[in-house]
């Protein structure tokens, strides 16, 4: 989930992929996306469901990028990939 007022670089990568480039063409265009003020970014409208941590993380870069690496946790600034690990080694452990 992205949520309302997080903001994505307007600028996108040479490598971007397709797909991205095509979800950003239909956030903007149905007004998800707005461009700010300065030009240099897009602000979401509205919390936005995307589908996998490295979709909402490229769309907000404008290229490729892994989500579970990029997002952090608030406080600690843990990575998600960490965060997603420990939790799978302490359900492991929770089973016995």
């Amino acid at each position: 989930m992205v949520l309302a007022k997080s903001v994505a670089r307007a600028k996108e990568t040479e490598s971007i992929p397709e797909g991205v480039k095509v979800l950003r063409c239909r956030l903007i265009n149905g007004g998800v996306l707005v461009k700010t003020e300065d030009g240099q970014h897009y602000r979401f409208e509205r919390d936005s469901p995307l589908d996998s941590p490295s979709k909402a993380a490229s769309v907000l870069y404008g290229g490729s990028i892994s989500g579970p690496a990029t997002w952090k946790r608030e406080g600690d600034g843990l990575p998600y990939k960490e965060y997603r690990k420990q939790r799978l080694i302490q359900a492991q452990e929770d089973r016995g």
